[in-house]
């Protein structure tokens, strides 16, 4: 199964931290990486590196409407999405809790299914129901 997880530091702990600090932090949390992509489970990673640039689209009457900033504001930032390959969610979890971004962060983790196509199915069903 395929999960993507989505991954959060808390904005404040991060400043916090001195660059020796956050350098070491960063270096455990690529050593994992390297880890989980030797054994097949790391499929792929996007950086976000700030939120300041990101925008928001919504429909607003039939028409988009674009708004500055993320969906929502909190104490976590958005930093990665990553994509990952499991047995079962409890495997998921199981990759996920040994994380070093614990420390400063959050995992959200959702199951996904990867696609080649550039459509949406005309049938939407949830992630592991019966097609």
């Amino acid at each position: 199964m395929q999960f993507m997880g989505l991954q959060y530091r808390d904005k404040v702990r991060w400043r916090q931290m001195s660059c020796l600090q956050r350098t070491e932090f960063l270096e455990r949390c690529q050593a994992y990486d390297d880890e989980l992509r030797l054994f097949g489970y790391l499929q792929g990673t996007a950086c976000v590196p700030t939120v300041r640039n990101a925008i928001t689209i919504r429909n607003h009457h039939g028409q988009p409407s674009v708004q500055d900033g993320p969906l929502t504001e909190g104490n976590e930032q958005l930093m990665r999405i990553v994509i990952l390959e499991a047995f079962d969610l409890n495997h998921a979890i199981a990759l996920l809790s040994k994380h070093p971004l614990l420390w400063d962060g959050v995992f959200e983790l959702h199951p996904v299914e990867l696609t080649t196509q550039d459509n949406f199915s005309l049938s939407p069903r949830l992630i592991g129901e019966p097609r």
